[in-house]
Parts: structure tokens; C-alpha cells; sequence
């Protein structure tokens, strides 16, 4: 097989297994999103429960950014304080670790049986639930068939005296490694991704025990940079957390990397296999990372709050203040935001009405430029809400949200009544 055939073949698998992950996140979201972000607000009361609500929210999800913005939700504002939240990234960054640990096994026997199965419950499925698990069954068995399909297409590459050579030069130099692992970590938006593809390496006997453990800390720390830059919009707020969730893994890189070859030793006792121990070094590093991080947790809250203090609110009470581009992807996030805006938007009118009832008892002409500009501002917001319903992902929607969403929606006949209101004002 050639060069060109092979990177031919390794793309369009690993864009397969992004594929399946983004079906199996897609899927879930709209099965359980609504239920996914109830239980991550239950539980934001203290450490311990937030760091098993983002276990278990983002072992089902499989995606750590997605966790990152439902809790971006509930700490905007300072509504839920920012040490749980920490809690539930470090909570999350284990989660993401459970489903490699079942993919490290010889399971690529069973695919067929999940491609199918998901295809049936998708096509014959009686409501949308038993179709989105479906949909979620048909991700897996494409996971697993791509992690077949990319293990016979590595495998001859052991051969090849080119990769030994160009290995040969990388491997001595460990954040050389680490770089490249977190860049492919960060292209892809998904540690799972990225370490079940170092995982097929190790297997084939392309990169040796030692390098794959190094490059599975630089796709822990590439996977914590997309919260970071997904999460921003300008607001230092909304950097608190992703920052502190980032900084703890640098640090927890900083640390294990000198020792990967004593770790390397003690690990290889209990099961040599190189891919299954690069997946029982993932799990190995962030639940050290959690055991480390979480008693010092208000600490690191403290340096957060200091280092990103939070932003004046625009003076314009035309400029919306929930509506966060960056919850797009996930719509039970975006919902909450679009009714916080529009309950903002109620206040308003309420204001409104108040200063036109003032303005017929007093006689007061003065009060119609501020009435006036009140209108005006409803006329912005209410723009804005419906620009920012219609931008909502709807392929994430649950059968819930979009009623919720169809229902909420702003028709002709509102804005109509606006207009209406404003003229007679």
C-alpha cells in the first residue's frame, strides 16, 4: 500500500470515529439533555457530588466541552459558586476516560451487531427516545468500526523503515510528542479521539510503550484547550473555569512527565499490552489529577476570581446579556439562556407599561422620549432572541426542546403586537 493510499485510509477513518463520537454525543443530548443538565444543577452543592455528576454526565456524553458549557450556564452570573464547577470539569476529565477503558478491549467483534441493532431501533423505534438511543447505538459500532478498520490499516506501517526512521528521531525528544498528540487532540475536539488513536498506534507496534504514554498527556492537555477557546465570547467570566480546569492539567503534565518510566515499570506488572496500557495511564492521570486537585479547589477559586474578574455589563439595556453564541451546540444550554433574555425582556415591558401609565395620569410629555426608547429597546432584544432561536442546533434537539422551542419562538403576530403597543404608546 502506498503513502498516499495509507493517509488516505487513516483520514477517513479517524473522520469515521470523530463521526461516531459526534453521534453518540448528538444522540444523547437529544434523549437526555434536558435530564443531563437537571442532574448537573442537583448536584452543583458540594465537591464530591459535582465531581460525580461530571463522571457520570460526561461518561454518557462523551465530551468534556459540552459538560464545560452546561455548567458555564449555571455559574454565569455567579449564580452556582465556582468551586463545584471545578469539581464537575475534574469529574468530567475521569469520564472521558471510562468509555476508552471499554475500547481498549478486543470489542470490534461486536460492531455489526451495534450497527444494526441502533439501525432497527432507529427505523422501527415507536418514539423519539428509543430512536435517538438508536442513533446512539449506531455511533458506537461506527467507533468500533473504525478502530478496526484504522488497526489493519497501521499495522503494515511497523514495517515501514520511513516511520521507524522519522520515529526514531521524535521519540527521544518527549515534547515533541506531547505537542503533536495535543494538537491532534485539539483538531479533533475529543480526548477519546485522540487516545484511541495513539491506543491503535501502540497496538501496531508503530510508537513503543514510553512514547504512547507521553503523547497521552499531551491529548489530555489538547483536549482541555477546546473549553478554553470555545468558552470565551470576550467574557472573563466565562474563562474561570475553563482556565483552572487547563492550568490543573498542565501542572499535572508537568509533574508526570519526568516520571513516566518508573509509572511505565509499575504499570506494565499488571497488563503490558502497550494500548491497554495507554488507556490505564489516561484513567491513571486523571483520577490523580481529581485526588490532587479537589481539596484545594477554593484555593485555585480564589486565584480565578482574581485573575478574571468579572466585566461591567454593557450600559446599553438594548445589548442582550444571556444570549451566549458559544451554547449554540447544545440546546438545552441555549434554551435556559433564551428564557433568561426573555424574562429580562418582561422586565422591560413591565417598565414600559409603568411609565405609560404614569405618562396618562400625570400628563407628564416628558415621559414619551423615555417610553419611546423603551420600545425601542424591546425591538432589539426581541430581534435578538429570534436571531438567536433560529441559530440553535436543532440535529441536538430532544423531542421536548423542540416543542420548547417551536412554542417559544417569537411569531409575526407578537412582533406585531409590539408595534401595535408601541404606536398606541
Amino acid at each position: 500500500m502506498s503513502a498516499t493510499s495509507v493517509l488516505i485510509h487513516l483520514f477517513g477513518e479517524i473522520a469515521l470515529l470523530l463521526w461516531g463520537i459526534n453521534m453518540v454525543n448528538s444522540g444523547v443530548q437529544r434523549a437526555f439533555g434536558s435530564d443531563l443538565r437537571w442532574i448537573l444543577g442537583v448536584a452543583l452543592r458540594t465537591r464530591l457530588q459535582a465531581f460525580l455528576a461530571g463522571v457520570g454526565v460526561t461518561t454518557v456524553l462523551q465530551s468534556s466541552t459540552a459538560t464545560a458549557l452546561m455548567v458555564a450556564s449555571f455559574t454565569a452570573g455567579g449564580a452556582v459558586d465556582i468551586i463545584p464547577a471545578l469539581a464537575v470539569m475534574l469529574g468530567a476529565n475521569v469520564g472521558t476516560t471510562l468509555i476508552v477503558q471499554v475500547l481498549s478491549f478486543d470489542v470490534s467483534l461486536i460492531f455489526p451487531a451495534l450497527i444494526f441493532g441502533g439501525f432497527v431501533a432507529y427505523r422501527r423505534g415507536r418514539t423519539s427516545r428509543i430512536k435517538d438511543l438508536g442513533r446512539v447505538t449506531i455511533g458506537l459500532g461506527l467507533m468500533l468500526l473504525s478502530l478496526h478498520l484504522l488497526s489493519e490499516t497501521i499495522r503494515p506501517i511497523e514495517s515501514s523503515t520511513v516511520i521507524k526512521d522519522l520515529l526514531a528521531v521524535i521519540a527521544p525528544d518527549p515534547l515533541i510528542l506531547v505537542l503533536l498528540s495535543a494538537i491532534f487532540a485539539w483538531l479533533a475536539h475529543s480526548s477519546v479521539a485522540a487516545l484511541l488513536f495513539i491506543m491503535s498506534l501502540a497496538g501496531a507496534g508503530v510508537i513503543d510503550a514510553h512514547s504512547a504514554l507521553v503523547m497521552v498527556l499531551g491529548a489530555n492537555l489538547g483536549s482541555s484547550l477546546n473549553p478554553l477557546l470555545e468558552g470565551t465570547s470576550g467574557d472573563p467570566v466565562k474563562l474561570r473555569v475553563p482556565f483552572g480546569n487547563f492550568a490543573m492539567r498542565v501542572i499535572g503534565c508537568l509533574v508526570a512527565l519526568p516520571l513516566i518510566d518508573p509509572i511505565l515499570s509499575a504499570m506494565s506488572i499488571f497488563d503490558p499490552h502497550p494500548a491497554r496500557l495507554a488507556a490505564n495511564f489516561h484513567t491513571l492521570f486523571n483520577v490523580m489529577v481529581a485526588a490532587i486537585f479537589i481539596l484545594p479547589l477554593p484555593w485555585i477559586a480564589q486565584l480565578l476570581l482574581k485573575a478574571f474578574p468579572e466585566k461591567l455589563r454593557a450600559s446599553d439595556p438594548g445589548t442582550p446579556q444571556y444570549l451566549d453564541k458559544d451554547a449554540l451546540d447544545t440546546p438545552s444550554v441555549a434554551l435556559s439562556n433564551a428564557a433568561r433574555e426573555v424574562l429580562r425582556m418582561v422586565d422591560t415591558v413591565e417598565s414600559m407599561l409603568r411609565s405609560s401609565q404614569d405618562l396618562f395620569r400625570e400628563d407628564d410629555i416628558s415621559r414619551v422620549d423615555q417610553v419611546s426608547r423603551t420600545d425601542d429597546v424591546l425591538d432589539r432584544l426581541f430581534s435578538a432572541i429570534r436571531r438567536y432561536l433560529s441559530s440553535i442546533n436543532h440535529e441536538s434537539l430532544s423531542e421536548t426542546e423542540a416543542k420548547r422551542l417551536s412554542t417559544s419562538s417569537p411569531s409575526p403576530s407578537t412582533w406585531n403586537m409590539w408595534g401595535t403597543l408601541s404606536t398606541r404608546t
